[in-house]
């Protein structure tokens, strides 16, 4: 075996992981920057102090987006004009898939310096090196080639150093072809998704006999239809009529059918990692049931534990959130055999088995009327915060336990046969991508 000296002043990155990577593909393995050139040219936007800038953004879901619309006397730096078709990301997150391509209705606007702009020469497509870049298989040798960079970052100069497959022009428009059908699979089974989730907003309404219309007072009892409420239960308007359902459902409070209100424990950062596993917020966002083998841990005392510890079928709301829309977002626990407990900002409460099912009371708050009303119900200031005594207050319709116990089991198949259509469409992604490794012969 023949040694093979390497100088260290010929060394662009000296983290090894850099040059463990090599594509064994049928096509030619190249650099890319022969292939694409940087938009680095900046605008000083800010000298026009009443206009109006449309400002881009980036991330791992929706690619590039329109963030808002700037006046100008508010920019203090300068900005990247931007045209269709080129490709934008963040250098420190495009190793998660922050990238998208500039589409036409965002010509010549407008994103952060921050961010790196590129486009494509002759012999390479815009779409495949998207696709490459944000693929799950060229992912490892990305986060490798970013390793030995401050804060993971992929400059330009870095990612023309990068080597990828280099097809011909009529197998990288077949790889684009197949992803957009791949696309257009997966939308159809998502929209499939929602529309069943739609539907069950009005399986419940039709069962509670709610209607959408605006309510009409009529001689008998006074009957509400609930999209028209602001706050039901809690308007001066309306602490006086008598609330009735067009089924003559019965309204009880929050705090009649449900008891131990609570918000949880508040603790430091550097209690987390060891100790008794808690729920946190973005354990809550889920879609039924808090997911137990996610959560972290925090070390408390056994008094503390005591106090918090969640029981079985107890419901957890969102008391304090960042974005608006997230606030009173509830979840259910299902308890194991440890103890679990929750952080400072949720509140719990337990619904009475003898008089509300937990999973038809999970499912009608997350109704979207629940949701608008539960967020109507809160107070924007830095963060968005809802009390304990705003979901006291909630009046919920109480069908018999019998009825309340159907409704949750229909429900509960509507929401298998969503995550099967989900699932199935995630899957038609995966697949593609695996088609395009097999189609480079990687």
């Amino acid at each position: 075996m023949r040694s093979v000296i390497t100088y260290y002043k010929n060394l662009e990155r000296w983290d090894i992981k850099n040059y463990l990577f090599i594509f064994n593909s049928h096509y030619s393995v190249e650099e890319l920057g022969k292939f694409i050139y940087e938009h680095s040219e900046k605008e000083k936007i800010g000298n026009e102090f009443e206009k109006e800038f449309p400002i881009l953004g980036v991330n791992n879901k929706t690619g590039v987006y329109l963030h808002g619309y700037v006046i100008g006397k508010d920019i203090n730096q300068s900005y990247k004009k931007v045209k269709s078709g080129e490709l934008v990301y963040n250098p420190y997150r495009v190793n998660v898939g922050s990238i998208g391509i500039v589409q036409e209705e965002y010509n010549n606007f407008y994103v952060s310096p921050a961010y790196v702009v590129f486009g494509t020469k002759e012999g390479l497509l815009n779409e495949y090196i998207y696709l490459v870049l944000s693929s799950n298989w060229f992912n490892p040798y990305l986060r490798a080639a970013t390793s030995g960079s401050v804060r993971q970052n992929l400059s330009f100069d870095l990612l023309s150093q990068l080597k990828v497959p280099i097809p011909s022009i009529n197998i990288q428009e077949k790889i684009i072809s197949n992803w957009h059908n791949a696309k257009r699979d997966m939308e159809y089974l998502n929209n499939e998704a929602t529309e069943k989730e739609k539907a069950i907003d009005d399986y419940i309404l039709s069962e509670l006999g709610i209607e959408r219309k605006a309510y009409k007072k009529k001689k008998g009892p006074f009957i509400v239809r609930f999209g028209d409420l602001e706050e039901w239960g809690i308007a001066k308007a309306l602490m006086n009529k008598k609330l009735s359902f067009i089924k003559n459902i019965p309204l009880f409070k929050m705090i009649d059918v449900c008891i131990n209100f609570k918000n949880g424990v508040n603790f430091k950062g550097e209690q987390v990692g060891q100790g008794t596993k808690f729920v946190n917020i973005k354990d809550v966002y889920s879609e039924k049931y808090v997911n137990n083998n996610n959560l972290d841990r925090v070390q408390l005392s056994e008094k503390e534990i005591k106090n918090n510890q969640l029981k079985n079928n107890d419901i957890v709301f969102v008391r304090s959130s960042v974005k608006y829309e997230g606030v009173a977002f509830p979840s259910l626990i299902k308890t194991d055999n440890e103890p679990i407990v929750f952080c400072g900002f949720l509140i719990k409460c337990s619904p009475l088995s003898n008089l509300i099912y937990p999973d038809y009371l999970l499912y009608l708050l997350k109704t979207s009327m629940y949701r608008n009303l539960l967020i109507s119900l809160s107070v924007k200031t830095l963060i968005t915060n809802i009390s304990q005594d705003k979901i006291k207050d909630l009046k919920i319709p109480l069908p018999p336990l019998l009825k309340q116990k159907e409704i949750a089991k229909y429900i509960e198949t509507i929401q298998n046969e969503i995550k099967e259509i989900r699932n199935k469409a995630n899957s038609i992604l995966e697949i593609s991508q695996k088609e395009i490794e097999k189609m480079l012969k990687i």
